[in-house]
C-alpha cells in the first residue's frame, strides 16, 4: 500500500470553519470524525481507538497475508501513532481501491504540527482530525481524495443517508461497528452491476451492518446484520429444509469440524427463476446435475473428526433430511449379506440399526422416507437421534478446529496441487484453534464469524 499524504501547505479548513456551511446532521455530534466521509463512501468504520483496530485485525493477520489481503501496514505500522490520539475514535472508509483512516490528534500534535507524521493531513475542525490515505494495490491513491473529504464537511456527505448512519449508532460494547453497502460492493467484485443476477432482490439490501469484538479469550468476533422485509423472510423460509437437530450442534463444540446447508437447492432454484434470477437458479441446477444423490437432499448436517473408508472407523455424524429414501435404501442393499450382519437396537428409546460387518467398525443409522441418520459411534447416534423441539431456521454453518484434525495434512495434500503448498496452509491452519461461520434467521439475517487464535 502507498500512502497519498494530501498537501504539504497546512491544515485543510471544513466543518465549522467554513463559511455557509450546510447545517450537519445531528449524528456528528456523536460521531464527529463522520463529516469528513464523502456521500459515495463505500465501507465506512468507526472504531473505539486506533488499538481496537489492531488488536481485531492482528487476529486473522496470518491468514489475511496468506491470501494477499495483508492489513499489517495499515494497522500495525508504528507512525501511525505519531500524533494520533491513542483512546481516540478512528473512521476508517472507503472509495474504489482507496482506503482512507481519519484519527484524532494528540494536543501535542496541534499544538506543534511537526509532532504529527508527515503522511497525516490535519483537518482543521473542533475534533482536530487527521487524514492518511491508501491505495489497495499499493500504487498512488486517489487524486481527489482529500477534495471530496472537503466537501462532505463543507455540504452533503455519507451522514446525511439516516438508513447507512444506522448502522454505525448502537449500544453494547463492540469496539468496531461499520456500513457495507451490498450491491457496490458485489458490483465491484465482479466488474460491474450488469454483471449481476437478482438485481431487485440486491437492490433492496440497503447495507449491512458489521459489529466487532476482541472476546476475553483472544476470539474475534464479527456480526453481520442483513436487514430483510417481511416478504424476503417469507421467501427465504419456504426454501429452508429441516435444521440441525440440537445433539448435532452440540457435538459442534468437541468435533473437529462441521458443516451444514438448511438451504432445500430445488426449492431455492425455483425461488430464484420466480423472482427473475435465472443465472443463480442455472448454478444451482448445475450442482445438482452434478450429485449422485437422486432425488436429492432437503438440506444437509454433518459433524466429525474423522472417517476411515477402508473399515468405517472414525468420528462422524449425519443428519440428511430426504425427498425419498429410494437413494439410500439401493446403497444399503448392495452391501453384500447385510441381513446377516444387522440388527435393530434401542438408543434411547429410539429404533435404530447397528451394522457390524466383520473386520469393519459398526456403525448405526436410521432411515425413514423423510431422513436419514448415520453415526460411527453409539454415543453419536445417542446424540442426534432426539428430534428437534422448536423449527431451526439456521441457513448455513461450517466451522474448523484444526488441531482436532489427525488428518489435516494428509487431506490438504490430497487438496492441494503440491506438498510444499499444502503443508504451508497446515501450518498456517495450526495458528488458529478454530474458525466459525453461521448463518441464521430471524428478524434480520445474521452472518457471525469467529476466529480464535492458538494459545
Amino acid at each position: 500500500m502507498s500512502a497519498g499524504c494530501g498537501p504539504k501547505s497546512g491544515p485543510v479548513n471544513g466543518g465549522e470553519a467554513s463559511k455557509g456551511a450546510t447545517p450537519r446532521p445531528a449524528v456528528e455530534q456523536q460521531l464527529p470524525l463522520l463529516r469528513w466521509v464523502p456521500a459515495d463512501a463505500e465501507i465506512v468504520i468507526v472504531a473505539e481507538s486506533l488499538s481496537a483496530l489492531e488488536k481485531l485485525s492482528a487476529v486473522v493477520e496470518p491468514l489475511a497475508a496468506a491470501i494477499g489481503l495483508s492489513s499489517q501496514d495499515l494497522f500495525s505500522s508504528p507512525w501511525l501513532r505519531q500524533g494520533i490520539e491513542p483512546a481516540g475514535d478512528v473512521l476508517l472508509f472507503t472509495r474504489g481501491e482507496d482506503i482512507t483512516l481519519v484519527a484524532t490528534q494528540t494536543a501535542e500534535a496541534i499544538s506543534n504540527p511537526a509532532a504529527l507524521h508527515a503522511a497525516w493531513t490535519p483537518l482543521k475542525t473542533s475534533a482536530k482530525a487527521a487524514a492518511v490515505t491508501w491505495h489497495m494495490r499499493g500504487s498512488d491513491a486517489s487524486g481527489d481524495w482529500l477534495e471530496a473529504m472537503q466537501a462532505a464537511a463543507d455540504a452533503t456527505g455519507f451522514s446525511s443517508d439516516p438508513a447507512a448512519v444506522q448502522s454505525l449508532v448502537g449500544e453494547g460494547d463492540a469496539a468496531i461497528r461499520g456500513h457495507l453497502p451490498l450491491l457496490p460492493l458485489l458490483a465491484s467484485a465482479v466488474g460491474g452491476e450488469e454483471f449481476l443476477s437478482c438485481l431487485p432482490l440486491l437492490r433492496a439490501v440497503k447495507g449491512l451492518r458489521l459489529e466487532a469484538r476482541l472476546q476475553p479469550d483472544g476470539t474475534a468476533k464479527a456480526i453481520l446484520e442483513v436487514p430483510l422485509s417481511a416478504s424476503d423472510r417469507a421467501g427465504i423460509v419456504g426454501v429452508l429444509g429441516p435444521g440441525a437437530r440440537p445433539g448435532l450442534i452440540a457435538l459442534r463444540e468437541t468435533e473437529a469440524a462441521h458443516l451444514s446447508l438448511g438451504i432445500d437447492l430445488p426449492k431455492a432454484a425455483a425461488a430464484f427463476r420466480e423472482n427473475s434470477c435465472p443465472e443463480l437458479a442455472y448454478e444451482i441446477d448445475e450442482i445438482l446435475g452434478r450429485m449422485p444423490m437422486s432425488p436429492p437432499p432437503r438440506a444437509f448436517h454433518a459433524v466429525g473428526t474423522r472417517l476411515s473408508t477402508s473399515d468405517l472407523g472414525g468420528s462422524i455424524a449425519l443428519q440428511v433430511p430426504l425427498r425419498s429414501k429410494r437413494f439410500i435404501a439401493n446403497q444399503l442393499d448392495r452391501i453384500p449379506g447385510r441381513s446377516f450382519f444387522e440388527s435393530s437396537i434401542r438408543v434411547d428409546g429410539h429404533s435404530v440399526k447397528k451394522l457390524s460387518i466383520p473386520t469393519m467398525s459398526s456403525i448405526y443409522y436410521q432411515l425413514s422416507d423423510s431422513q436419514f441418520l448415520f453415526a460411527t459411534k453409539r454415543a453419536l447416534m445417542s446424540a442426534i437421534v432426539a428430534p428437534s423441539a422448536a423449527p431451526n431456521r439456521e441457513v448455513a454453518a461450517m466451522g474448523l478446529w484444526p488441531a482436532r484434525f489427525p488428518q489435516l495434512r494428509q487431506l490438504l495434500r490430497g487438496a492441494a496441487s503440491s506438498h510444499e503448498l499444502a503443508d504451508q496452509w497446515h501450518d498456517l491452519l495450526l495458528l488458529f484453534e478454530s474458525a466459525r461461520l453461521t448463518i441464521g434467521l430471524g428478524d434480520s439475517m445474521i452472518v457471525e464469524l469467529s476466529v480464535r487464535p492458538a494459545r
